[in-house]
């Protein structure tokens, strides 16, 4: 359990300098169109939910093996083990979360915008492939909630998305980047 919260650190770290680096982008691009302050503005709130996510990896990490034993093999169950010994750090993962998938709408929002602005379909499939990203997000979340049949396997599409939209994005925006006049 210990090496997931690693993992879980890991992929918030990698997660939140994503957003971090959209964020720059979508605001660069605010001078061609004022509708990417709110994707903007949606990504700097999910940056703020990433750190209070990673909070709660660093509470996991650093807490008791007895908790650590709790959610061994069954990750949709650690936030009810996170919060039978940390209930300061379940809140902690909740709020991050959430604010962390308004960070994710926020990527939606920007790159369907994006698309449409300089006209690349892979930059719009790639706000669709995040938008999918986000729901199967939420399955671990509902889990904790209500028990979901087979979400473990629906977990396993995460890092598929997580590799091909990023993917659909750059080569649409270096095509579009080609496209520009005068750039070489």
């Amino acid at each position: 359990m210990r090496d997931l919260a690693v993992f879980v650190l890991a992929g918030g770290l990698l997660f939140l300098l994503s957003l971090f680096v959209y964020r720059r982008g979508f605001a660069a691009l605010r001078a061609a169109d004022r509708r990417f302050v709110t994707a903007s503005a949606l990504c700097l709130v999910g940056t703020f939910g990433f750190l209070l996510l990673l909070v709660a990896a660093a509470v996991i990490v650093g807490s008791s093996d007895q908790l650590l034993g709790c959610a061994d093999g069954r990750p949709t169950e650690a936030l009810a083990c996170l919060r039978s010994g940390q209930p300061l750090g379940v809140w902690t993962a909740i709020a991050g979360l959430a604010l962390g998938w308004v960070g994710g709408v926020g990527l939606v929002v920007g790159l369907a915008l994006a698309g449409r602005r300089f006209h690349r379909a892979s930059v719009g499939a790639a706000s669709v492939l995040y938008a999918v990203l986000l729901l199967v997000i939420a399955g671990p979340v509902l889990a904790a909630l209500k028990v979901v049949p087979a979400v473990d396997l629906v977990l396993l599409a995460v890092p598929v998305l997580a590799l091909v939209a990023p993917a659909l994005v750059l080569g649409g925006m270096r095509s579009a980047a080609a496209a520009v006049p005068g750039r070489a």
